[in-house]
């Protein structure tokens, strides 16, 4: 995502207006920490920040989704 984002592939505001992830991502960092995205910080470090926030949305989905679908009787209770 960063590597096209730097080529030139797509832009920030379509991401933003048309993907839920990404918008989700986005929101979530400028909720805990708001100074992070705004203005002042760069676009490379706004766009690794929502990058990174969106790996950790998909991974803690596969998390949750992965306890949900381990039976109780191997010791795991979801």
């Amino acid at each position: 995502m960063e590597d096209a984002l730097d080529a030139g592939m797509f832009g920030v505001d379509p991401l933003t207006a048309k993907r839920w992830l990404w918008r989700s991502a986005r929101e979530s960092i400028e909720r805990r920490s708001p100074a992070s995205m705004d203005l002042s910080a760069s676009d490379r470090f706004r766009m690794k920040r929502v990058a990174n926030e969106m790996l950790e949305i998909c991974i803690d989905d596969r998390i949750i989704a992965s306890a949900e679908d381990v039976p109780a009787e191997f010791g795991f209770e979801s």
